[in-house]
């Protein structure tokens, strides 16, 4: 009876039988065929929304001059093209005469009742007593739309799809200015979508994928499982042999914002937190980081911040900082990018 545990442990330990060992190059064979990562060029092209040196001094006001001089001509010409040669074309809203039917190229500026105010986010910190209440809907009856170029604005009125419409849209509008200073719209029209690029490569054999998601909030309080089995499909721990082979042909992926949950408003700005309090802030990243960690052992990762997620509020907003990903930083695959976040993949 002593002696079984031993011939247990020797049998464990036997050498291969040669039976064993003839099998073994086609059980090595398997292993090749399980399905490999497939890989796409890639480069990333957000340079431009990389700031070097950060300057407050300028609002959005020379974004909307530049938006409105390159949009101009191809409106003109898109506009011509529906409403005809015949049409009087005004280069500025300040040369438009009354009681003319003229055309006019500018920016909307939308005035809404119920837009929130910057000032909402100081309620906590104020004695300003508004409602806290979300709206799901922002536009009421009350909204008006005006359109503005370099030497002013005016007010529109006549049957415009208001709610369709918002502030920055370059248009171009056909109508009369009243005598009260409206301006009565007859017709609009936007630029259109951009021509297709030409010369694009053929499509490669078999397909590939970029996955996109967003919205992880790591560390919050609902079901963990559904993203845990996004990352066990996406590595091909998941499924049967076809979905392996079609995970396999991810690419890339994108994690576009929202990826943990934000810490509490009562536990920003305190001077001293509790253990508990520190623990609250930092375990949704410490979550986050083991995810993104297991995801870019697998595949290439592209991480964008988002609201909620630790970077700057103002936009373009700047990549997280490596040392909020001590693990999944080791890794190469691992791309922290700005938001917005642009790159030529294929």
């Amino acid at each position: 009876e002593t002696l079984a545990p031993r011939r247990m442990a020797d049998l464990l330990l036997a050498a291969p039988s040669a039976e064993e060992l003839k099998a073994l190059p086609e059980a090595m064979e398997e292993d090749d065929a399980r399905p490999t990562r497939a890989t796409v060029s890639y480069e990333n092209t957000s340079g431009r929304f990389t700031l070097q040196d950060r300057k407050f001094s300028q609002q959005y006001s020379h974004i909307y001059n530049k938006r409105l001089l390159q949009m101009r001509p191809l409106l003109q010409a898109t506009a011509k093209e529906r409403w005809g040669q015949d049409c009087s074309w005004m280069d500025q809203i300040i040369n438009i005469p009354e009681e003319s039917k003229v055309a006019v190229v500018g920016t909307l500026c939308k005035t809404m009742r119920l837009r929130p105010s910057v000032l909402d986010q100081y309620k906590d910190s104020t004695q300003i007593s508004t409602s806290t209440d979300p709206l799901e809907n922002l536009c009421s009856e009350d909204d008006s739309l005006m359109l503005e170029d370099e030497t002013g604005r005016m007010s529109l009125t006549g049957d415009l799809p208001i709610h369709l419409l918002s502030t920055g849209m370059v248009v171009a509008l056909k109508g009369v200015m009243q005598k009260d200073g409206l301006f009565l719209t007859e017709e609009w029209c936007c630029a259109g979508l951009p021509a297709h690029p030409s010369g694009l490569p053929p499509p490669p054999e078999e397909p590939t994928f970029i996955l996109l998601v967003s919205g992880l909030e790591t560390g919050g309080t609902h079901d963990p499982l559904p993203t845990k089995l996004l990352v066990d499909y996406i590595t091909g721990h998941l499924g049967s042999t076809e979905d392996v082979a079609l995970a396999s042909r991810i690419a890339r992926v994108v994690v576009a914002g929202s990826s943990r949950v934000p810490p509490a408003p009562g536990l920003v700005g305190q001077h001293k937190l509790s253990k508990a309090a520190q623990d609250a802030i930092y375990s949704p990243m410490r979550e986050l980081d083991l995810l993104m960690a297991t995801l870019s052992s697998s595949v290439p990762v592209d991480v964008m911040p988002g609201e909620g997620d630790p970077a700057g509020c103002w936009l373009p907003q700047q990549p997280m900082p490596a040392c909020m990903f001590p693990h999944a930083a080791r890794f190469s695959t691992l791309n922290r990018v700005c938001n917005p976040y642009e790159a030529q993949v294929g």
